[in-house]
Formats: C-alpha cells, sequence, structure tokens
C-alpha cells in the first residue's frame, strides 16, 4: 500500500509488476453530533463487557465482515491474542446493538487518534440478515457521540471504497469527507 501523493513509490510498485486493486480512504467528520441516536423499539446498543464478552464479540466480527475484501477469518484463540496485544484498544469502546435481545451489529471505538484529540471507529459491522434495517448508521452515530462524550473534538474511520455494502456512502450522510486516499495493489489480483 502507499498513499496517492506518494507519486515516486506508486510508479516503483507499478514498474515491479504490481497493479492497483482497490483504494481506502481516511474519513473524518471535523463536526460529529454528540446527541446518541434515538433507538427504534426493540433496539438497543450497550456497553459490550471487556473481558466477558468476548466471544460474542469475535462471532459478530467475524460473521459482520466475512464477505468483505481481504478480511480472513481467526479462529477465536488467535483473535483473542491479538485483541490483548492492541495497545490502543478501548476496554469501554466496544458496543453490541441487539435486536429483540439478541446481539446483531458491532461497533468498537479505539484510541488510535487519542494524543491529537480525536476519536477513531475501529469497526462497525452488522450480520448480514439485519443488513438494510439502518442499523450501521445508528452504530456509526453512536461512536461519534461516545467519542464527543470522551472529549474528542473530531471522529476519523477508515473505509475501503469498493465495499458493497455501502459504507462509504453511509459515512458521507453523517458527515465524514475522505482526508487521504491510501493504494492497495497486488500482483496476483486483477484490478
Amino acid at each position: 500500500m502507499c498513499n496517492s501523493k506518494d507519486f515516486e513509490l506508486r510508479a516503483a510498485i507499478e514498474a515491479i509488476g504490481f497493479q492497483l486493486v482497490r483504494r481506502f480512504w481516511t474519513m473524518r467528520n471535523h463536526e460529529p453530533n454528540k446527541f446518541f441516536p434515538k433507538l427504534p423499539k426493540g433496539v438497543s446498543i450497550r456497553q459490550a463487557d471487556f473481558n466477558n464478552e468476548r466471544a460474542t464479540w469475535h462471532r459478530l466480527l467475524m460473521d459482520s465482515f466475512s464477505g468483505h475484501y481481504g478480511f480472513k477469518q481467526k479462529d477465536f484463540d488467535e483473535w483473542e491474542k491479538k485483541q490483548r496485544e492492541q495497545v490502543l484498544q478501548d476496554p469501554d469502546g466496544v458496543f453490541f446493538l441487539e435486536a429483540d435481545k439478541s446481539p446483531v451489529g458491532l461497533l468498537v471505538c479505539t484510541n488510535h487518534r487519542a494524543e491529537s484529540q480525536g476519536g477513531f471507529i475501529d469497526k462497525i459491522g452488522v450480520l448480514e440478515d439485519y443488513r438494510g434495517r439502518g442499523y450501521g448508521e445508528l452504530l456509526l452515530r453512536w461512536g461519534c457521540a461516545y467519542s464527543v462524550a470522551r472529549g474528542f473534538k473530531d471522529v476519523a474511520l477508515a473505509v475501503d471504497t469498493g465495499n458493497a455494502t455501502g459504507a462509504v456512502a453511509l459515512y458521507e450522510k453523517a458527515g465524514f469527507r475522505p482526508m487521504n486516499v491510501w493504494l492497495a495493489f497486488s500482483d496476483s489480483e486483477k484490478p
């Protein structure tokens, strides 16, 4: 990968036979809404018990991201080890969206931008059977309000612009704008 503005690196990558296959954006909302969204009847968003609900967190993540480009399934032990190693993890920043008391969505906020007084939404996932009901937007707005409540002045996230779930349009609707463009190259797949 390289930043789209690094023309020399891009030329070097392409010169050795790699082809551009994906674009990723870092997006930022400079004026995130400080209000938590009103939730429809039968829907709740609750803070996950960071230490005792890791199996639910893992299941929601693996299931909701299974169709995403480049996502690799990890068994629980492998995933758990990686999570424990994350130094910028926010133990209070994991939330489950529940529909009729069943977890169907996930929000993970981290401390990746805390040093610059910014919030970071690391993951938003909704199980495939529950997409199209506005749950992703509820989670996004919850993550923004959570970040503001922590004292952060803005919120950022990263997105694969080829994501078929409509994530880019959702983020733009919520006030996020592209800040950086990252280019992914491969020597074994076609764009």
